[in-house]
């Protein structure tokens, strides 16, 4: 019935065509049926036509016709890849969430630097961590939170991590000499807010000095070097600060031949913006996540931008970088008194929900149970970053309103995000080569976009590989991920065999 449907070139051409064109006209025929889903047997419909042709051609030509067009057809139709965790595809920073100067500057710094907003969006909360932490307590009924928060960007190099932390914590940088400067001739010490590499010695040292509160921010992943030993004769490392700095444990740092030292409850804030390489060195440290560091970061595993960016040509506008300052300014001047705030009724409803699903991730087939360690601590984290969010929106005032509902749905919203990111953090400590080959090849692909390529482009193009055996596994895999293809090779049996090109599967660049 379709058959009979059908006008145009098809009727004429089921009439049967000479010779010169029989071959051509079948393949076209053959593709036809076969795009139609023709339920009687092609090769029978072909040799039908074939009768009116002038003249007819071998039954056996008709027979390779259909295979070879069959065949064509069935390799040209593309299968869904199996994806990877790509952290390319992973959430982008909800700054809407944030309060409106906040996600003014995160915006702002993101679109001039061109960088991931994860980058600004996590050190925003430094921020908010370096200013706020010891002065305030999130109660939440069982038990209190401080708001001092770990937060670890992770990126390539080349990405600007330095320029887009000098410009989120440069009011803290300012207002640290401008109390230098207050106290200029006495003899007392200028207080320090922020230090980059430094020992754990000298951290619980300087803390001791400045109210048991400071805050380590560094463009490089050199501080997790420090904790594992660099310095240490014995090359142990040595963690306890940054652990109980996070939970504000009381802690003593007692060494023959050096004065005592003791703290209450410190309150430290850490942001590292590291490589991803550093990234699996620390993954695989025992004593790192079998003592629970890691559990403590919130990650943020930022898309690279460097070779698709544009010659960086804006400038932050001077309204926001100065209302900005005065923003931070103002949460650094307030006292270091330590206040307890309160979720309201709906706040503690929403956020007793948040836990309850967390929770529930960690149970046997939840997507938390590999990382329980990190998952156990979510609730209390999007709890600080609450408290954080609120003296952000309320500055003086809020100790006498409570915690809203929508700020803890902000908070709730920025714990999401960082759960996707800790899921594929994690999994990138662990990750075995071959995957961290193919992704590397998938990441060129997606740069240059060919139809088909051969290892060898690789290599030239990817200075992450150094010899061909590398890229091989990482090209294996992707055939088995439905990513690429093997293209026919002409081989008539003389010389060197051809290398291997690949088809690249158009669903793999988008």
């Amino acid at each position: 019935e379709a058959l009979r449907n059908e006008k145009g070139w098809f009727v004429d051409a089921m009439k049967g065509v000479g010779e010169g064109k029989r071959d051509a006209m079948g393949a076209k025929l053959a593709g036809y049926f076969i795009n139609k889903h023709i339920p009687e047997d092609v090769n029978a419909i072909l040799l039908a036509w074939n009768r009116q042709n002038d003249p007819p051609l071998a039954e056996a030509q008709i027979d390779k016709i259909v295979k070879s067009i069959a065949r064509y057809k069935e390799n040209d139709v593309w299968q869904t890849p199996i994806l990877f965790d790509d952290h390319s595809r992973l959430p982008t920073f909800p700054t809407e969430a944030l309060p409106l100067i906040g996600r003014e500057m995160v915006e702002a710094v993101a679109k001039v630097n061109q960088v991931d907003k994860g980058l600004p969006g996590s050190m925003y909360l430094s921020v908010l961590s370096t200013s706020l932490s010891k002065k305030v307590l999130v109660d939440l009924g069982t038990h209190k939170e401080p708001v001092n928060i770990y937060t670890c960007p992770i990126l390539d190099p080349g990405e600007r991590k330095t320029s887009t932390m000098n410009l989120m914590m440069d009011p803290i940088y300012e207002y640290q000499k401008k109390k230098a400067r207050e106290i200029m001739g006495d003899d007392e010490e200028p207080p320090v807010y922020v230090v980059d590499d430094i020992t754990s010695e000298a951290l619980f040292k300087v803390m001791t000095e400045n109210n048991e509160r400071i805050s380590v921010i560094s463009a490089e992943g050199g501080v997790f070097a420090i904790m594992a030993g660099r310095y240490n004769s014995n090359g142990n490392g040595n963690i306890d600060v940054y652990l109980k700095g996070h939970a504000g444990d009381p802690c003593s740092n007692h060494r023959i031949s050096r004065e005592s030292l003791s703290m209450d409850s410190p309150c430290l804030t850490i942001s590292l913006a590291v490589q991803r390489d550093i990234i699996k060195e620390i993954g695989s440290n025992r004593q790192f996540r079998g003592r629970g560091l890691l559990a403590r970061f919130l990650y943020s595993n930022c898309k690279h931008q460097a070779g698709y960016r544009t010659r960086q040509t804006e400038e932050i506008p001077d309204a926001i970088t100065q209302e900005y300052e005065s923003h931070v300014f103002g949460l650094m001047e307030m006292p270091l008194e330590l206040q307890v705030i309160k979720l309201s009724p709906d706040a503690q409803h929403a956020w007793d929900t948040f836990y309850d699903e967390v929770e529930c991730g960690m149970k046997p087939g939840g997507n938390l149970e590999g990382i329980k360690d990190w998952g156990s601590k979510l609730s209390g984290a999007v709890a600080r970053i609450s408290g954080l969010l609120h003296y952000a929106e309320h500055g003086k005032q809020s100790i006498n309103v409570p915690i809203s509902v929508g700020i803890v749905g902000d908070s709730v919203a920025i714990g999401r995000y960082y759960l996707e990111h800790a899921l594929s953090t994690f999994g990138l400590m662990g990750e075995e080569p071959q995957v961290e080959a193919a992704k590397k090849i998938l990441e060129y692909l997606r740069h240059h976009k060919p139809n088909s390529f051969k290892g060898r482009d690789i290599l030239r193009n990817k200075n992450a590989f150094k010899k061909m055996e590398e890229i091989a596994s990482g090209l294996k895999l992707l055939v088995e991920r439905n990513y690429i293809r093997e293209k026919e090779r002409n081989t008539n049996g003389h010389g060197r065999p051809e290398a291997t090109t690949y088809e690249v599967n158009p669903k793999s660049l988008m």
